[in-house]
């Protein structure tokens, strides 16, 4: 009897159920929070909060306008960072709102 690594178990059975989107989008949203601690420091990332992922779309919510804008001038390297981290092209552009 041979063994399967985990990895390969895991990403066959995400496949299998049809949630392997939801599982790139989870990864995404985990990945944009540290990544904005990263670029902005701990004060001002606590102030963004990554909602959702949707056509290729991250939703930030910010507590206020100065951090939409801090987001809006680095969204090409953070998206840039997203595709490093997660391996794969999930984020293609930045929604925000304050």
């Amino acid at each position: 009897m041979s063994f399967s690594p985990l990895k390969k178990l895991v990403d066959d059975s995400v496949q299998r159920h049809g949630i392997k989107e939801d599982v790139d989008a989870s990864l995404a949203l985990h990945a944009a929070q540290k990544i904005f601690e990263e670029f902005f420091g701990n004060d001002i990332a606590k102030t963004m909060k990554s909602l959702y992922v949707k056509r290729g779309v991250l939703t930030v919510s910010c507590m206020s306008s100065v951090a939409a804008q801090e987001l809006k001038l680095r969204e090409r390297d953070i998206v840039k960072k997203l595709k490093e981290r997660t391996g794969k092209p999930i984020v293609e552009r930045l929604r925000f709102f304050a």
